[in-house]
């Protein structure tokens, strides 16, 4: 019995495939490298300790993006706070914001104040040389001032902050970083707004995240 033998002819569809596939195989092998790199770069990295007892102030400015309840009547803002830190320990310290921002709607008829002073336990996660990776979370006490539909109030509430950031030591006394912080305000009626129609009041309260530029003076 006969076999023929015959070679398959490859399409040009078939060959840009083959090509494709080979320069997808190379970009894995590409991002495999970065960050067996990065990762073996990390590992290899000088450890470095929290100077424990050490204070700092610090000043943020940022992006607050409102969420939940705040987001249907207002727009997203800056916001700018001030910060206190202290270093308890390596891994533990107290990290306390006192934060501001102001919101308003499109046409400037409804207006939103936010007012938090939160002093977070901090959680430093990882060291990198002069890098510090942390995380925060706690309890703070807020002042809600909202204006909707010509009717303003205002409450005193808490609210629930978790959130994570790193740190950047320039030299002994300067440290510059980012954060992101959800911030979950609780919900309140103020009775002063009760009316006919609604007389619980309006219940003010809602939830936002704010992405912040830190730098802190150390001391």
């Amino acid at each position: 019995m006969r076999h023929n033998l015959r070679m398959k002819k490859i399409m040009p569809s078939e060959s840009s495939g083959l090509r494709n596939q080979r320069g997808q195989d190379g970009l894995t092998v590409l991002a495999l490298f970065f960050f067996a790199v990065c990762g073996a770069s990390l590992a290899t990295a000088k450890r470095a300790d929290a100077a424990v007892g050490r204070h700092g102030l610090g000043v943020n400015i940022g992006q607050v993006l409102l969420m939940g309840d705040f987001s249907k009547n207002f727009s997203d803002s800056l916001g700018w706070g001030f910060s206190y830190s202290y270093e308890a320990s390596d891994m533990f310290g107290l990290l306390a914001n006192l934060s501001f921002s102001n919101h308003s709607n499109a046409n400037g008829t409804n207006t939103l104040a936010i007012k938090g002073l939160s002093p977070d336990l901090r959680v430093n996660l990882a060291y990198f040389d002069k890098l510090v990776l942390y995380a925060f979370g706690g309890f703070g006490l807020f002042h809600v001032n909202e204006t909707v539909a010509q009717t303003p109030g205002s409450v005193w509430t808490f609210g629930l902050d978790l959130g994570t950031g790193f740190l950047l030591e320039l030299d002994p006394h300067f440290q510059f970083g980012t954060s992101l912080g959800f911030h979950n305000v609780f919900s309140k009626t103020d009775p002063a707004t009760s009316t006919s129609s609604n007389p619980n009041g309006i219940l003010m309260g809602g939830t936002y995240l704010g992405i912040m530029l830190n730098i802190f003076y150390l001391f």
